[in-house]
């Protein structure tokens, strides 16, 4: 698992365990307005993930050695609806121990008002996809 205060972090439970519990501590009300992935969990499962659930043969020996998931809840997100013509961006706010949820939403605010206007600003197209291109940055 992601800990934005290092790399990973690993979890003392097997794959299905540790995406139940994930998911379970990803649940937060949404206001009635707001799409259903604002609170999601984004990624893919591999194909041998139906052995964790199925008792299939040994599959054929891994040699690119690629992860049989990743999963990702992010902290930021810009949601493009086509159908409204719109984009919605969301940061959940999860609960945290030692912060009062009045910071975590001041924290949260700062974090979108930064995003939306970073949308705002117009491209610098002499940039895009140049090595040397500052990083985004986070507020």
């Amino acid at each position: 698992m992601f800990n934005p205060d290092g790399p990973f972090e690993t979890v003392d439970l097997e794959p299905l365990p540790a995406l139940r519990a994930l998911l379970k501590e990803s649940r937060i009300a949404l206001p009635p307005d707001a799409p259903p992935m604002s609170a999601g969990v984004f990624g893919y499962m591999g194909y041998d993930m139906v052995r964790l659930m199925e008792d299939l043969p040994a599959p054929n020996k891994d040699v690119i050695g690629l992860p049989d998931s990743m999963l990702i809840r992010p902290t930021i997100m810009a949601i493009f609806d086509s159908v409204k013509d719109d984009v919605t961006v969301v940061t959940p706010v999860y609960p945290e121990g030692d912060v009062s949820a009045k910071a975590a939403y001041a924290r949260a605010m700062e974090r979108l008002a930064y995003v939306v206007e970073a949308l705002d600003r117009p491209l610098d197209h002499g940039m895009m996809g140049r090595a040397d291109a500052p990083p985004i940055g986070e507020p």
